[in-house]
């Protein structure tokens, strides 16, 4: 895989990874055996426009050029969902699926509408 390194966060052996010693530990909660990262990141929109990324995926006890990480996660730039038409919705279950105007959605109490 080869995302941008910048958005990469890992716990390597020694110092021995590119960005120094356990680049963005912080961001998989930290120096542990099973990393548990955060699915979403704030970041600088010089890096990612929308200024969040994803987590992406993550492997364990790798050696990558002669570097040992305990972990290495990857993310990739979070892009906004698109816009979606806020007078439609579509409503699914077992047995239909159809559009619905969102003028008959009780949003306050959460209630669909009834048929």
């Amino acid at each position: 895989y080869s995302g941008d390194s910048q958005l990469t966060a890992y716990w390597d052996y020694g110092k021995c990874g590119p960005h120094g010693d356990d680049y963005h530990i912080g961001w998989c909660g930290g120096a542990n055996d099973a990393p548990s990262c955060k699915k979403k990141i704030p970041v600088g929109k010089d890096r990612c426009s929308s200024g969040f990324a994803d987590f992406a995926f993550s492997t364990s006890n790798v050696n990558i050029n002669n570097c040992f990480y305990y972990w290495v996660a990857q993310y990739h730039c979070w892009e906004k969902e698109q816009d979606i038409d806020p007078h439609a919705c579509t409503v699914v279950d077992d047995k239909r699926a159809a559009a619905v105007e969102s003028s008959q959605w009780d949003f306050e109490n959460r209630v669909a509408p009834q048929e």
